[in-house]
């Protein structure tokens, strides 16, 4: 590239950022760039001089290369006079034209992405047939579009990008590094390998540069875009008479509107808890050493959650996520999740004794993602109950885990703490692998349920506050895989009046020793007394 070229370059990089780049000079700039790094190089040293001196200085004088104050530049400069932080979205626009010229150019066979887009997760989504899970990742064409009804789907992009869709929603898949949101929410994480990924809506085009970021699109195609972390430009769809179209840059926790008729500056902050966040890859948050001594090792820990870490809230405070804690064997995370507002829980932060809980008044409950459970089955859990009228011969769920063969626990209309597992019916019988229950359960008292069942020995214990309560057989598998819901049945009744606040599934028969070193991390975590036991120690006494 000759002295020449790098002069045009100049040129019209200085226009582009003037905002008085025409369609011909935009396709020559694109042309240019194409030739390969020193053409982008120059480029963006261009845009980053400019940057500068308009961040700092309000304007420059692209003749004369000296700044100006006297003068605005360009449309989006104009915007920055308004909003100072909004200046330094000269060069994103660079980087956004950038991303746009090295899609024009062939890719090699090592970066040419193996499929456009596939599912990689589903939480209570009603797409197709399934509602939870799937055996494969189903996979979409280019054009194919996307209906969800509730629920959400969290579709990987073969550039890398993952766009989690939050139901009702109509997407359209249009390329391995494009999608497009007709209508509903979606939340969309870009790493580095995505840059310059694309969502377009009826009004205008997010292309990310390496973020986090939320959609929303109305019927009548007004738009919301959100940057959670990093920054987006915001595009209109045609060029504007004259020049090139108007565009916006988004930092992190900035939002616009868009009306469909204009590109307006938000003048409030993003706002990340109107979006579900989805994040496979979200580190574990670092546990105490009482927490680590406290969970026996090797025991098949496989759920694991904490009110007190991973709740996502929404903007009325309601849990739409519980964050799986992964240690020691958990290495999957199965959040559990409710995706419609109405029937979210509430965190409060002095729930159990001064410690945060979940708070669950008859109506809501949460839902696991699709777990594997085993034979053998150890179950803990730390709640309060609060006054509730529970129909005769029916019980409030603390835990169903979805069978048959199905375990749950329980608070009875006697007010008794009840475990159980039944394996299903044969000639319309129940059959029951155990039935435990102990009187004595009061309300307003923070309590610690343990549950275990024990298949392979035929056995089966109940605890309260640590203490042995009841025991029996465990006459056939409990192993099911399935999602298992908290605070309610499985068939929208039995609902949990109370607050939960920490809730632990071994696939494992802890023993007697075991399940004592859990209940004194427990207890002294909630600040139980195990003193106060059940008006029975054990069942029969």
């Amino acid at each position: 590239m000759d002295k020449n070229q790098l002069d045009r370059i100049q040129e019209l990089a200085w226009a582009y950022c003037d905002g008085e780049l025409d369609r011909q000079g935009l396709q020559q700039l694109e042309q240019l760039l194409s030739q390969g790094d020193p053409a982008i190089r120059e480029y963006h040293h261009c845009l980053s001089m400019h940057a500068k001196l308009t961040h700092n200085f309000g304007g420059v004088n692209r003749t004369t290369g000296r700044p100006t104050s006297d003068r605005l530049v360009g449309t989006a400069t104009s915007k920055a006079a308004k909003h100072t932080r909004w200046a330094a979205g000269l060069l994103a626009l660079a980087a956004s034209l950038v991303a746009v010229v090295m899609w024009i150019q062939p890719q090699s066979p090592e970066e040419t992405p193996q499929f456009t887009a596939r599912v990689i997760d589903k939480i209570d989504c009603d797409w197709e047939s399934e509602r939870w899970g799937m055996e494969t990742a189903s996979e979409f064409d280019s054009g194919q579009v996307v209906n969800i009804g509730r629920g959400l789907m969290v579709v990987e992009f073969g550039d890398g990008a993952l766009v989690t869709l939050e139901g009702p929603a109509q997407f359209e898949v249009v390329s391995a590094s494009r999608g497009f949101l007709h209508s509903g929410k979606l939340t969309a994480q870009v790493p580095e390998r995505a840059h310059g990924f694309i969502v377009g809506t009826p009004s205008y085009e997010s292309v990310d540069l390496g973020t986090e970021f939320g959609l929303k699109v109305l019927e009548d195609g007004t738009a919301e875009t959100h940057v959670f972390e990093g920054e987006v430009i915001l595009k209109k769809h045609e060029f504007q008479e004259g020049g090139f179209s108007e565009d916006l840059h988004l930092t992190t926790d900035m939002a616009a509107l868009v009306d469909g008729e204009s590109l307006e500056l938000a003048e409030r902050r993003a706002r990340p808890n109107a979006f579900v966040r989805f994040d496979q890859n979200q580190p574990p948050p670092p546990l105490s050493e009482p927490a680590k001594n406290g969970i026996p090792s090797g025991k098949g820990l496989v759920l694991w959650l904490d009110a007190n870490l991973g709740v996502q809230t929404d903007e009325q405070g309601r849990v739409s996520s519980w964050d799986d804690l992964l240690y020691d064997d958990n290495r999957r995370r199965e959040n559990a999740w409710q995706v419609r507002p109405p029937r979210r829980p509430r965190l409060v932060q002095d729930g159990i004794n001064g410690r945060p809980a979940i708070n669950f008044d008859g109506k809501q409950f949460l839902v696991t993602a699709p777990l594997a459970t085993g034979n053998d089955v150890t179950f803990f859990c730390v709640f309060e109950c609060h006054r509730h009228d529970i129909a005769k011969q029916k019980a409030a769920m603390l835990i169903n885990f979805n069978g048959p063969p199905n375990i749950v626990v329980s608070r009875s209309w006697r007010d008794e703490l009840m475990g159980r597992m039944y394996s299903g019916l044969t000639n319309e019988q129940v059959m029951h692998g155990s039935w435990l229950k102990a009187p004595g359960l009061e309300e307003e008292k923070p309590t610690l349920v343990t549950y275990v069942y024990n298949a392979s020995e035929d056995k089966s214990r109940l605890y309260g506050n640590g203490r042995l309560l009841s025991e029996g057989g465990a006459a056939a598998s409990a192993a099911t895989d399935s999602p298992k819901y908290i605070g309610r049945h499985r068939e929208s009744k039995g609902y949990f009046v109370g607050n939960i606040g920490e809730i632990a599934i071994f696939n494992a028969a802890l023993t007697p020793q075991e399940c004592q070193q859990v209940a004194q991390y427990l207890l002294g975590k909630y600040s139980i007394d195990p003193d106060e036991s059940f008006a029975n120690e054990a069942a029969g006494e």
